[in-house]
């Protein structure tokens, strides 16, 4: 295990991490991997330690948990002769700050990011920040720090001068006004039907995360400007793409179990009783800093943050997850324009056991073909479900009115190429004129497991 100490808002946080060196590749990329809440980096390396040969490995412990002190740890640790301030309550946003500023202290770019439950949550933040910042990575002092609506502990740290690696935290206002939209977007769900008819509620969503905001805060156009003004030129992102593993940031309606206990746990406040085993069972042992923080991100609605995001995601689930349900993943996958959805066996931690069933999944890719010519009642449909059996692919084919063969194949690169060159010839009663192919959405049907011919 190593660990790099950078400095945030003025506070000196030491993020503890473990390297995993690639395996294979002669140019690796990277991967790095965020833990969800009251977890820690080793539970993410003992699942993915053996897959993704490709890449260099990056596990994080995020500040909070396992190695990664803060609150009470990070106070112990502070001389309290030094000048002093109250120790911030971070939320997703500050978290998503630390892994940027941490990964650049590195010099890195996660090629992919992959965030589990509440990591899941920083990892799309990440990208969000990332897109409009780039590698600047400006002395803080310059912006000020942001005001938080929550009041902190009387916890204290080092007053320490703030490092180059502190990200500004420009679009904390805008993202703030974002969630006052929260009510509104939730509305559009109502147009996700059981088929699955979700691009209207997409649009729906669409629209919402880009209208200018009002009131207090600025609006993303504003943060972009302020963000530009700061860099000449523009520098390569740390953020690549974003792979979500039953990830956190849709608000669902909590049982009426756990709403009574947040009912009496309000009135036992008010009557100044501390009755800690009505707590979540994610707050339980949590330093007063901690717990504040639990209380803060837990119920964020990630929304209109998931109906921003431009990057490439993968969004895996748990068809049992409990914890964080299966509908919210598939509005995600509604939110996310560029996003696909694979459901695995599972709960929320389905993916310990299934790294490599979610690595094959993720380079999975698919293709629209049309093949043209006398490809019609000469047996070419069946030729390409034995070839596409052949090579492990899944999808579809059937006939066009105009006389052509419509293919839908998903499967690896090297299996669909082969694919391609075989449909070129055809079976030998055939005469293929042309085959058109282009890159498609991924279908969750296709992930069947089987070709199938069509009418």
């Amino acid at each position: 295990m190593a660990s790099r100490r950078i400095t945030y808002l003025g506070e000196s946080l030491e993020i503890a991490y473990i390297k995993q060196a690639c395996q294979k590749a002669q140019e690796p990329r990277n991967i790095v991997f965020l833990h969800g809440w009251g977890s820690h980096k080793e539970l993410m390396h003992q699942a993915f330690a053996k897959s993704f040969a490709d890449y260099t490995h990056y596990y994080i412990d995020l500040p909070g948990f396992g190695a990664s002190p803060y609150g009470e740890e990070l106070e112990s640790k502070v001389d309290s002769s030094l000048h002093a301030q109250e120790l911030r309550i971070l939320d997703t946003s500050d978290y998503a700050h630390i892994v940027l500023a941490f990964l650049r202290e590195l010099g890195i770019r996660a090629d992919i990011i992959v965030g589990h439950s509440f990591g899941g949550k920083v990892a799309v933040m990440c990208g969000k920040l990332d897109s409009v910042l780039g590698n600047h990575s400006p002395d803080c002092s310059h912006f000020g720090a942001v005001t938080t609506n929550k009041v902190a502990p009387t916890l204290k740290c080092e007053q320490s001068k703030q490092s180059t690696t502190a990200i500004p935290r420009i679009l904390e206002e805008a993202s703030k006004a974002e969630y006052k939209n929260a009510d509104t977007l939730e509305s559009t769900f109502s147009q996700v039907d059981s088929r699955g008819n979700d691009r209207s509620a997409y649009e729906a969503a669409k629209d919402l995360s880009q209208n200018k905001q009002s009131g207090a805060g600025v609006s993303s156009q504003a943060s972009l400007e302020k963000a530009k003004s700061t860099s000449e030129q523009p520098t390569p992102k740390t953020i690549g793409e974003i792979m979500l593993l039953s990830s956190a940031g849709i608000v669902c309606k909590k049982p009426l179990k756990v709403r009574a206990k947040i009912a009496c746990a309000k009135i036992a406040k008010l009557a100044h009783i501390r009755l800690p085993f009505l707590r979540a069972s994610d707050a339980r042992a949590l330093n007063p800093t901690m717990y504040s923080i639990f209380k803060r991100v837990v119920d964020e609605d990630f929304s209109p943050i998931f109906a921003a995001c431009r990057h490439n995601v993968s969004i895996f689930w748990g068809r049992d997850d409990k914890a964080t349900p299966l509908e919210s993943g598939e509005k995600i996958h509604a939110l996310i324009p560029d996003s696909r959805l694979f459901v695995l066996d599972g709960d929320h931690y389905f993916f310990i056991n299934q790294a490599a069933r979610i690595e094959s999944m993720y380079q999975l890719q698919a293709w629209h073909i049309k093949v043209c010519g006398k490809v019609q009642g000469v047996g070419y449909r069946k030729f390409a479900k034995a070839k596409a059996d052949e090579l492990a692919l899944y999808g579809s084919t059937q006939n066009l009115p105009d006389g052509s063969v419509e293919i839908f194949a998903c499967g690896s690169s090297e299996g669909l190429e082969q694919f391609l060159q075989a449909l070129r010839v055809g079976p030998s009663r055939a005469q293929v004129q042309e085959v058109h192919s282009e890159p498609c959405a991924l279908k969750q049907e296709w992930l069947a497991g089987e070709f199938r011919i069509l009418t």
